[in-house]
């Protein structure tokens, strides 16, 4: 008859945790947001006391996947800007560096975020 208490997602769950990448929440409790400032992060989650900083260093892995989005961003953008548009390779060269530092504060935190996911994902808790 009907579903009783109990409803289903309109998502399943590896949709729940790219949703919760692009919010930047904690990867354990998917909760509290990781940062509390443009370029800060909290020590640990507020809501269930996740250390984010693992050891001194733990986000070295980040600058790989951090490279990864700047480097697709500059590629992508430069691709779509010579296909589209008469610009010669000096302009739209400018225009993915502007963009590139634009975007700067967004690929640093996305970077961590993503890194601690995949880090969860490939090592468990490890709480």
């Amino acid at each position: 008859m009907g579903m009783g208490n109990r409803m289903r997602a309109p998502y399943g769950r590896e949709t729940r945790r790219w949703a919760a990448v692009l919010k930047m929440l904690c990867p354990r409790c998917r909760q509290a947001r990781v940062f509390k400032e443009l370029f800060k992060m909290h020590r640990e989650c507020p809501r269930c006391g996740l250390k984010f900083e693992r050891e001194p260093g733990y986000f070295l892995g980040a600058m790989y996947i951090s490279y990864g989005l700047g480097a697709g961003l500059v590629l992508a953008g430069m691709a779509l800007l010579r296909l589209f548009t008469d610009l010669s390779f000096h302009w739209v060269f400018g225009i993915m560096v502007a963009l590139l530092w634009l975007a700067t504060p967004w690929i640093f935190r996305y970077s961590r975020v993503l890194f601690m996911y995949t880090e969860r994902g490939f090592f468990g808790g490890g709480d």
